[in-house]
Order: C-alpha cells, then structure tokens, then sequence
C-alpha cells in the first residue's frame, strides 16, 4: 500500500516536530532513520491515525487522512515506541483479543507465537514478562491480520541480540502490496531489511534512497590514520574507531576536511553516510542561525 505526504507541517505549541515533510513510500520495506527528536515517531502517529497534521497531506493507498481512518485503521498495523499491555492476563489471551478485533483467527495467534518465540510462555501472565517478551507480544500484535501497512518505531529495544536477528527476518518476509516502515537510530538494524531508507533530524527530510546512496553520503567525511603520535601534528575531526592491525595503530577519523596531513580518505560504511547528512544538516541549521542573527 503505497503512502504519499505531500508538505506535511506539525506542532507542539511553538515546537516544529514536523516541518515540510514530503515522502513517496512504495511497497518494500523502509527504514526511518534520526536522532532522538528528529521526528520520527511523530511521523508514526501521523500515519497511524493518532495525529493529525496541522499542515499538508496525506493519502495511504486510497484513502485521504484523517477523512478516511477508519478505513485506513482496518489495513494497519502499528507497534508504538512505548505501549502499555494488561498485567493479568496471558500472552495468548492477549494476542486472541487483538486478533479478534482485527477480524484475525486463533489460528493467526498461534502461528505469530512461534513467529515471535514466545510459544512456550504464551500461558504466563503478561506481568510476569521481561520487557523483551512485552516487546515481542507487540511485534505480534502489529502483525495480526496481515496488514497492508505496518508501522514499527524502535522495534528492537529491550531485544537480545538473538531476538533482534528474528525480528528483522520477520520484516523482511516479503508480502506483496505490503508497505513496512521501520523507525530507529541505530542503523545496523537496517542494513538487512531496508529496501530504502529515509532520514529526518529536526523534523525534515534529509534523505532518501537506497543503503548504498546514504553510504554515499560519507564520501569526503571518514579517515584513517596510521601510526601517527598526536604530538606530531595535531589531529583533528572525531575518532569513530581505533585498533591494532597487523602491529600497527590505526585510527579511523570522521572529518569534513583531512584532519592530518598522512591520513588518507577512506570508504565509508552506511553508518559513517548517515553521520555525514546529520552533519550536513546541523551545519546547514547553524549557518541559516547566523544568517537570521545579522
């Protein structure tokens, strides 16, 4: 089910949380990258119906939002960031209540159980969960009834490792009409799912394309530097990593410009990409402060 924003503007007061924001989403799944008050979440709730926007539109498939959400409710799933679930009652009983409101089957309930590892606890009551079981039993929620749009914002907190790996092959289980944005900061929990990804800071859309293009992004910015004592020379830009390779120390540096005179420009991986357009965009947003300040 594809998603169209066009100009999309919303606020907390006198706080911009979203700001011009345009996006196509087209079957597949997407990942939405920011920081913590980039306005990712937001954008969630915009398009999961609890929000409207103050500005711009918005379609899902057919359907114009907000008049048309009990239609676009019926073809959702949704796992919010932070949700509250029922302490007296079992994982299965949960889920089949959801199920039930959706138009989905027991039989529904039992499969995404296993889907989620959560089979065999599935009798306890929710109080007696860990917060990576609760988590879960809202992934399965979010899946119930075959959504044609699913919506995940920070999917893998409280997860193990192990966990994290399941969740994302379940999200990358291809289902055709079906449109999947998936929120976080952390950008390796997108490198094996994300068809496309989009990323906001400050409420703006900063990027769109493919992992290989936000890597892209990183050309120019990422350094390395080998066997170099800082008293020499000084060393500039911020340090992402430092090892010993092959008995040498060898240190990789972000940097818009060289940041010593041996170190030597380097590939960037997605993430380094993603730390460049956050870069770019704070010093877009300090340059225009200036600007209004003379």
């Amino acid at each position: 089910m594809d998603v169209t924003l066009r100009d999309v503007e919303v606020r907390y007061g006198r706080q911009v949380a979203l700001e011009g924001v345009s996006l196509e989403l087209k079957e597949g799944v997407w990942g939405l990258l920011g920081p913590n008050g980039a306005g990712k979440s937001t954008l969630m709730k915009v398009l999961a119906t609890l929000l409207v926007a103050d500005r711009g539109s918005v379609q899902v498939g057919p359907f114009r939002l907000p008049r048309q959400q009990h239609e676009v409710r019926r073809r959702l799933g949704y796992l919010p960031q932070e949700f509250g679930l029922p302490g007296n009652v079992s994982g299965r009983e949960y889920l089949r209540y959801a199920a039930a409101m959706k138009g989905a089957s027991s039989a529904e309930v039992d499969r995404l159980l296993e889907v989620v590892g959560l089979r065999e606890v599935a009798g306890r009551p929710l109080r007696s969960y860990s917060g990576g079981m609760k988590q879960r039993v809202g992934i399965a929620q979010a899946l119930l009834g075959e959504p044609d749009l699913l919506l995940v914002d920070e999917p893998t907190a409280d997860l193990d490792p192990e966990q994290r790996t399941r969740l994302r092959m379940v999200l990358a289980q291809h289902r055709p009409g079906r449109t999947v944005l998936f929120s976080t900061h952390v950008v390796s929990d997108l490198e094996q799912v994300a068809d496309r990804i989009v990323v906001l800071h400050r409420g703006r859309v900063r990027f769109v394309g493919t992992l290989e293009e936000l890597a892209a992004q990183g050309r120019g910015w990422v350094w390395t530097l080998t066997d170099v004592p800082e008293a020499a020379h000084p060393v500039g830009g911020t340090v992402l990593s430092e090892r010993l390779t092959d008995g040498r120390f060898v240190r990789r540096l972000f940097a818009r410009r060289q940041p010593h005179p041996d170190a030597v420009a380097a590939a960037p991986t997605v993430e380094e990409g993603y730390l460049s357009v956050i870069a770019r965009a704070d010093a877009a947003t300090a340059s225009a402060g200036q600007k209004g300040r003379k």
